[in-house]
């Protein structure tokens, strides 16, 4: 019995949440939920929606390392996890540089997403159940979450400016 087979995807995402519960109070003023809870509800409740299909699907689909899109993506997966680490650390390290203070720098936390979730898709192409899987489909709700969680934050540096 080989072990890897029954290793879900899900274990990718748990660096992701070690980060967020361990550095989320550490983010300035405007991540903190007083900011964020401001959202229309509409915003809010799609962005959720959307989050806990991405961070669900992964519960089903195998972590598997063999063909070279699966390597291709454990490599895209471990480049977006620097990069979304150094969009956090950039916010809580230098708030106040030129990047933090800007709208690129600000939602970067959010856009970056998309890169490891991508490698996350490319990784998990095999469901750890029999059902048909189309792997492209949790693309596509990887860049309905981006985007709307982008939004999100660029609403909420928007609202931040206006103090």
């Amino acid at each position: 019995m080989n072990i890897h087979n029954y290793l879900p995807c899900i274990l990718l995402l748990a660096p992701v949440f070690i980060w967020n519960a361990l550095l989320y109070s550490k983010l300035p003023a405007p991540y903190q939920k007083a900011i964020w809870d401001k959202v229309p509800k509409s915003l809010d409740i799609l962005e959720n929606v959307f989050r806990i299909i991405v961070f669900f699907i992964p519960i089903f689909m195998k972590l598997q390392i063999d063909t070279p899109a699966q390597k291709a993506g454990l490599i895209l997966y471990c480049i977006g996890i620097v990069i979304y680490f150094l969009s956090w650390y950039m916010q809580i390290k230098y708030p106040a540089s030129a990047w933090s203070a800007s709208m690129w720098g600000f939602i970067a936390p959010a856009y970056t997403t998309i890169i490891w979730f991508t490698g996350i898709a490319l990784i998990g192409q095999e469901l750890l159940i029999k059902k048909t899987w189309w792997y492209g489909s949790y693309f596509l709700f990887i860049l309905f979450f981006v985007i709307i969680h982008t939004c999100h934050a660029v609403y909420v540096y928007r609202h931040s400016l206006n103090k």
